[in-house]
């Protein structure tokens, strides 16, 4: 409080609540058919409940101090939410309530743990566009492989394309010989029964292996032969035939 010239002044911070938001909305003159809803830059720490928009789709909220989604739990036709530039460093709340998003922006801001983010937004199985850009998620190890593996209808991530090449590198890395745990990041074989594979042929080093097992069994047989058996083809060295002969 200060005064100027006989003029009293109260300087006031206004804390921009759930009540705020629900009389920027009355002060917006948003009706409750409004197809789509602007609420970006508007200092919001909090949204209010939207359960009287029955046939909201489209919502912005970008540009906020939000920590967290809520307030929407029964507005489940959500098509498009952008969520970007705000504080939220948690997807629980009315996120699991909307089960149509197509387009869910959440760049530029605190979340943190891409086991969580994926058990918050995996039952979004008709996402087509994600952004999480600018969050500490973005630096885990295979983010974006584990994203596109999780979501096979995802056409853009990041603002950025998927490609076909990076569809297909995901599936294998997570589905091929040996993939990695979507838990834990632990690599294991998704094979119970591996494939048995096709022996090569002999290298020159083992044909000549084989052929010298072969002779050394020959010259046995020959040293433990009798009387009548036949001589082996290898001759014995000169100085044994004067041996016996002696």
């Amino acid at each position: 409080m200060r005064s100027d010239q006989g003029i009293r002044i109260v300087d006031e911070i206004v804390r921009r609540d759930a009540a705020f938001c629900q009389g920027l909305l009355h002060s917006l003159g948003i009706k409750n058919d409004t197809a789509e809803v602007l609420l970006s830059r508007q200092g919001l720490e909090e949204l209010c409940d939207m359960s009287h928009l029955k046939c909201l789709e489209a919502l912005w909220i970008n540009n906020n101090k939000l920590k967290s989604i809520r307030g929407l739990d029964s507005n489940v036709q959500i098509k498009d939410l952008y969520a970007s530039s705000n504080l939220i460093d948690t997807l629980q709340g009315s996120l699991r309530h909307l089960k149509y998003v197509r387009i869910l922006s959440l760049n530029k801001n605190k979340l943190a743990d891409l086991d969580k983010v994926l058990a918050a937004i995996s039952h979004l199985t008709s996402l087509e566009e994600l952004d999480l850009s600018a969050n500490p998620v973005a630096n885990e190890l295979f983010y974006r492989e584990r994203i596109i593996y999780t979501f096979p209808n995802l056409l853009v991530l990041d603002r950025h394309m998927v490609t076909p090449t990076e569809r297909e590198s995901a599936r294998v890395h997570f589905e091929g010989k040996v993939s990695t745990n979507l838990s834990f990041m632990r690599t294991k074989s998704l094979w119970k029964n591996p494939p048995r594979q096709k022996i090569a042929s002999l290298s020159i080093l083992a044909k000549e292996m084989y052929r010298e097992i072969e002779q050394r069994k020959t010259r046995q047989h020959g040293d433990h032969a009798s009387p009548g058996q036949a001589a082996p083809a290898e001759p014995r060295p000169a100085t044994m035939h004067g041996d016996q002969a002696a």
